[in-house]
């Protein structure tokens, strides 16, 4: 309980610092016409799962996230990002500062989501579904601290973003490593499709993973698509490549109930073959071991929502998620077949 409160204590102040920043005795410039932008955003995710093989059901609080923004002069940026439930944890997820090195170059430092793919980029706000697809969820989900140069020229249809990270565990900000991650992602604008692509690695405690991905969005509309594949190699042929894909599609339509005003439809296959995983013995050996085995599934889902005023959003989300084992089936109720159903607020 003293290591939860000691996190609250230090999310609350990390939040709340711009403003206390701008509230000081030296505040003739700051107190200039948009000197500083503040904003706090949170999204909240609560659900009930029943598992439709064996009955058995739980409740989560999956996020219940809150982050605060500082914009100096429209130049500096800073960024905290807390996770106060997460499935009853509270994690610090990002913790970042930026500056426009010129009208096109931005420069950024912390700890943030490594550049790379379209799918593992998302948040709580922009999901489409209640749980995350394979390639995103497990084959890269790579948050790190390190420093990143993204480019967006102002002519051109395209942006391009590179970094180098520590390759180890956020939660790990002390060892030192000649051994570095690093990560780029190159998307470019076509109308309404944009086609992303991207390389990661990382060598977080053992064998060094090499990652590359290609994806397709496409929205017009009240209709987007989206389609990502993602290849995963291990260096010096330590296991099988792993190989995961996403597809899938969401059409939105306005409604007028005193509770909702617009309603979506989505669909979704996933899957990947085995995903491995290494890690050091108590002797230093590095042994490997099959992490996530091979899979694929379907989603249907339905949502209700209320677009509110001002970004206030509130969305009813109903999910059924069938699996699709090959010779390998880990047991277990979550790898069944479940029904979701998820209350969000993102404001």
């Amino acid at each position: 309980m003293r290591v939860q409160a000691k996190t609250v204590i230090l999310a609350a102040t990390l939040l709340t610092a711009p403003c206390t920043f701008a509230s000081g005795s030296d505040s003739t410039t700051l107190d200039e016409p948009k000197a500083v932008e503040l904003a706090v955003h949170g999204q909240f995710r609560g659900r009930y799962e029943i598992d439709t093989e064996d009955g058995f059901g739980r409740f989560q609080v999956r996020y219940a996230r809150v982050n605060g923004t500082a914009t100096l002069y429209g130049i500096f940026k800073g960024f905290v990002n807390v996770d106060f439930c997460d499935r009853g944890s509270i994690r610090i997820l990002d913790a970042w500062a930026s500056a426009d090195v010129t009208p096109t170059i931005t420069a950024r430092l912390g700890q943030f989501r490594m550049p790379f793919g379209y799918e593992c980029a998302l948040g709580p706000a922009t999901y489409v579904f209640a749980n995350r697809a394979f390639v995103g969820k497990y084959m890269a989900n790579y948050r790190a601290v390190g420093a990143e140069v993204a480019w967006k020229p102002s002519k051109l249809p395209f942006d391009l973003a590179a970094g180098i990270f520590s390759p180890y565990n956020i939660s790990d900000h002390k060892t030192w490593t000649k051994a570095y991650a690093g990560s780029v992602r190159a998307r470019i604008y076509l109308g309404p499709v944009t086609v992303n692509t991207g390389f990661l690695t990382t060598a977080p405690d053992g064998v060094r993973l090499n990652l590359a991905n290609f994806g397709l969005q496409y929205r017009q509309g009240a209709f987007s698509a989206v389609a990502e594949y993602l290849y995963r190699h291990y260096a010096h042929g330590s296991h099988p490549a792993t190989h995961g894909y996403v597809v899938y599609g969401d059409y939105k339509h306005a409604m007028n109930t005193r509770l909702f005003n617009r309603w979506s439809v989505q669909a979704r296959v996933d899957g990947m073959t085995h995903c491995w995983t290494s890690r050091r013995d108590d002797n230093g050996e590095i042994v490997t071991e099959l992490d996530n085995p091979q899979r694929n599934r379907l989603t249907l889902g339905a949502t209700f929502s209320h677009i509110g005023f001002k970004g206030v959003d509130c969305h009813l989300q109903l999910n059924y998620e069938k699996y699709f084992w090959g010779h390998h089936h880990p047991g277990g109720i979550e790898n069944n077949d479940i029904i979701v159903a998820e209350l969000q607020l993102c404001f």
